[in-house]
């Protein structure tokens, strides 16, 4: 079965509204469709923003996303969510259930280093790591020194509105980014 095929079933379990659930399906292929094709070639990024009201279902389309990246040849996946270790262990929890197939890595695994690397290389992989300064160093000094040219990453920001730096205050003109949600890049 595909990963969206799964995620897909779960939230039909989890949510019960057909319509609800056809939403989020639809959100889902809207979004795909502007990310970059992950089996393309050179180097492109794209970045896109899912906004919505609280219990608005984002977080079932960003889930059903990021399934949807996993059977178009993402190898990776990196969640960002609240530092709030409830919240974390909340989105930890979801991807576990949501991703049976894919490798599941925490803000744990960023300690070992040649071993992150090492899952992130040879097998599709979601990351789910908290928008902490020491946490987000550790992963990016991870990629860094990973040799991972060729890697197709989808980056989901599913706390935006948390912990997300000032956009005004780099700016010289006064003007603000809108908060990363998703973004897809060939490296």
């Amino acid at each position: 079965m595909k990963h969206f095929d799964q995620v897909v079933s779960l939230l039909r379990q989890q949510i019960g509204n057909h319509n609800e659930v056809s939403d989020i399906i639809s959100s889902a292929r809207e979004v795909s469709q502007k990310w970059v094709p992950p089996l393309g070639s050179g180097d492109r990024e794209t970045n896109g923003l899912v906004y919505g009201l609280v219990q608005s279902g984002k977080t079932g389309v960003l889930t059903a996303c990021a399934a949807l990246a996993a059977d178009e040849g993402y190898k990776s996946t990196i969640i960002f969510t609240s530092d709030n270790d409830a919240l974390y262990d909340q989105t930890l929890d979801r991807a576990r259930e949501a991703f049976p197939g894919l490798e599941i890595l925490s803000k744990a695994d960023l300690r070992d280093s040649a071993s992150y690397l090492s899952r992130i290389r040879s097998m599709n992989s979601v990351t789910v790591v908290t928008k902490n300064g020491n946490i987000l160093d550790k992963l990016i000094q991870n990629l860094s020194k990973g040799n991972i040219k060729g890697l197709t990453a989808l980056l989901i920001d599913d706390e935006a509105d948390q912990a997300s730096p000032n956009t005004k205050e780099s700016r010289e003109d006064g003007t603000s980014d809108l908060p990363l949600k998703f973004s897809s890049k060939r490296i």
